[in-house]
């Protein structure tokens, strides 16, 4: 999996380090693979060897980040982010207890778990900064909410990461069932959705994420996200066309 972020999640073995390594790594994951896994690799560097020990521990500064640029995230943004999942942990020990605490058994999605989790993210958030300059703008970019019409790739990504007890996910947040789980809507698995017909929407959003989940749920209604890596690694790798064959029912 060296062509995946999950493959530089893996390599730690804690679930606490797992969460922390997996948010910092789906945060990052825009852009071309190879960008992503150089970036997710570049920063996790620096919270060796116990993740989440890194965050709780970070000073205030944005020099532990200092020559880290992911496209337009900077030491800065990163810096902000850190401080906020640093906030999130004293207040609730881990990322998985803030995520439960807007979770019910009797919600179908990870939607409204997912909106309440930004939500407190955002309020833990340093104010001043956050809202300020292009860092600010940085920063918010992180935090897609689905209250937004956001498709939340990169967060639904996280969950997928976190949820999923099959590979190549890590199945760390079992409270959580797979069959709740929502499509991470990057630009290939929107292009395979429109060519199959999954979706007549021409752009990622919310609505287009629910649409193709939906669809994948009449194959595997327990675990329809399944399907999700291989898709967008199949698109990735310039063969879409074959995405027909992973899902044949679904046409």
């Amino acid at each position: 999996m060296c062509s995946d972020p999950i493959g530089v999640v893996r390599s730690y073995t804690d679930p606490l380090d797992q969460e922390i390594a997996g948010f910092i790594a789906a945060s990052l994951s825009y852009g071309r693979v190879t960008s992503i896994c150089q970036s997710v690799r570049k920063a996790l560097d620096r919270f060796i060897p116990n993740p989440r020990d890194f965050v709780l521990n970070m000073p205030e500064s944005a020099s532990d980040f200092s020559g880290f640029s992911h496209r337009f995230h900077t030491p800065e943004a990163m810096c902000l982010l850190v401080l906020t999942l640093r906030r999130a942990l004293h207040k609730y020990g881990s990322l998985k207890a803030l995520f439960l605490k807007g979770w019910k058994e009797t919600h179908i999605s990870t939607e409204f778990a997912l909106a309440a989790f930004v939500d407190e993210l955002r309020a833990l958030a340093p104010l001043a900064d956050c809202c300020a300059g292009s860092e600010g703008y940085a920063f918010r970019h992180f935090l897609a909410s689905p209250r937004d019409g956001s498709a939340c790739k990169r967060l639904h990504l996280f969950l997928r990461w976190m949820v999923r007890t099959g590979p190549p996910d890590l199945g760390a947040w079992i409270e959580i069932p797979a069959s709740a789980l929502m499509t991470p809507v990057d630009v290939h698995v929107a292009a395979i959705a429109r060519s199959q017909g999954w979706t007549r929407r021409k752009n990622p959003d919310a609505l287009m994420s629910r649409e193709i989940t939906e669809v994948w749920k009449t194959v595997d209604p327990e675990d329809p996200i399944r399907f999700d890596f291989v898709l967008s690694h199949l698109g990735m790798e310039g063969m879409p066309e074959l995405a027909g064959a992973v899902i044949p029912a679904c046409k």
